[in-house]
């Protein structure tokens, strides 16, 4: 099958190291491992293919230079021009699969007119993160762009109820709409060594960016409390990405006295080959939300960190409350209870037994259940290109 895959959104490096860009190779990579011929079109790319993805044929969509947040958003949606011409030239295709961008709807519109099959990824609610977090100037035109995209596509694919219910809002018809979570690829990480017993070290590891909505000074907090309660226990914390916190979070440290300071680790941006050797020194994972954020995240780290075999702490928000199976893939914790979230790390440290069987279970639900190839496929039977396919997440 030959499909163009698009992405429109300059904030998106496709061959690059965040997470956005991790989503977009996995999914050429699923394509690719089909044995379907994949043409990517991207206004920013990013560098060169990282290994697995040489076959697929890269097109750069140009975008006309800007000097304003207004001139860029107009530069953008011009960009649709140009992006309908390179469909036209490059075909025939048999699907247009596009990763949601704001002033992007000429992918999806030129699929309508073709006849071709379409999938609109539709991974956060892009309307309104760029209204709070970023510039939004033409607030009507992006959500006119945002209805035509949405209303055009054959199927809307969004990474969670969440971001479903903002698809829906822009017009987007129920029939249409799945919601298909991140997902990961289990051969990226092998089998982990338990601990022996209680009172072996204890690793607690967070990966990710720091970022208000993450929470990690909530995770910092409790850790420490745990400490207080038990100070001669090994007990460390292992915190692996950055962002806007990482600033907050080395004075926090260098407030703890002398002697405790080793015990917490910022390990910094890290390539994402690199992942799996972190997390096989966790001996519990963490995927911390603040209470008052808006929890709409697939998050790629829960996956990984099910497919690394690690016990998951979690906040009970959001997709996190779906995914885990609070008592067998992990522990659940109230989002800013910080003395149950302690709890939640006390348990895992006191009974290694009951941490290796829930990264077990959680390591076999990835392999059987997350893995990028069954997401694909969920997709590709919505839209009628495989068999039968059943959506888990």
């Amino acid at each position: 099958m030959r499909v163009a895959y698009v992405c429109a959104d300059p904030g998106i490096p496709v061959f690059g190291a965040k997470g956005c860009s991790l989503h977009v190779q996995e999914i050429l990579r699923a394509l690719t491992a089909r044995g379907d011929s994949v043409d990517l079109f991207a206004v920013r790319v990013g560098g060169d293919p990282p290994p697995g993805l040489e076959s697929v044929t890269t097109h750069l969509v140009p975008v006309a230079r800007s000097s304003s947040a207004a001139e860029r958003e107009q530069s953008l949606a011009s960009a649709g021009e140009s992006l309908a011409e390179m469909l036209e030239q490059n075909g025939p295709f048999e699907l247009v699969y596009e990763r949601h961008a704001l002033w992007s709807a000429a992918a999806m519109q030129w699929a309508e007119r073709r006849g071709v099959a379409s999938i609109l990824e539709v991974n956060a609610p892009l309307l309104q993160e760029q209204a709070e977090h970023r510039t939004l100037v033409d607030g009507e035109l992006a959500r006119q762009t945002a209805a035509l995209s949405v209303t055009s596509a054959g199927v809307v694919a969004c990474v969670s109820d969440r971001v479903t219910e903002y698809a829906l809002d822009l017009g987007a018809e129920q029939g249409a709409t799945m919601v298909v979570p991140n997902g990961v690829r289990p051969d990226l990480f092998g089998q982990r060594r338990p601990r022996a017993n209680a009172s072996s070290p204890f690793a607690v590891g967070f990966v990710g960016s720091l970022r208000p909505w993450h929470a990690v000074d909530d995770l910092y907090l409790a850790f420490g409390m745990m400490l207080d309660a038990h100070p001669l226990a090994d007990s460390r914390l292992l915190v692996v990405g950055d962002g806007p916190r990482r600033e907050s979070l080395e004075e926090l440290i260098a407030a703890q006295p002398p002697e405790r300071q080793h015990r917490f680790q910022l390990g910094g941006a890290v390539p994402p080959a690199e992942i799996p050797g972190w997390l096989s020194r966790f001996d519990v994972a963490v995927a911390p939300y603040a209470a008052e954020g808006d929890c709409y995240f697939s998050p790629l780290k829960l996956f990984e960190y099910m497919a690394a075999g690690l016990p998951i702490v979690a906040a009970d928000c959001g997709q996190m409350s779906e995914v885990i199976t609070h008592g067998q893939t992990g522990l659940l914790y109230q989002p800013g209870n910080l003395c149950d979230l302690r709890d939640q790390l006390s348990l895992l440290r006191d009974d290694p037994l009951l941490a290796e069987q829930m990264g077990a279970a959680a390591r076999q639900e990835a392999a059987g259940r997350h893995s990028w190839n069954h997401r694909l496929d969920a997709i590709l039977h919505a839209a009628g290109l495989v068999g039968g396919c059943t959506v888990v997440g």
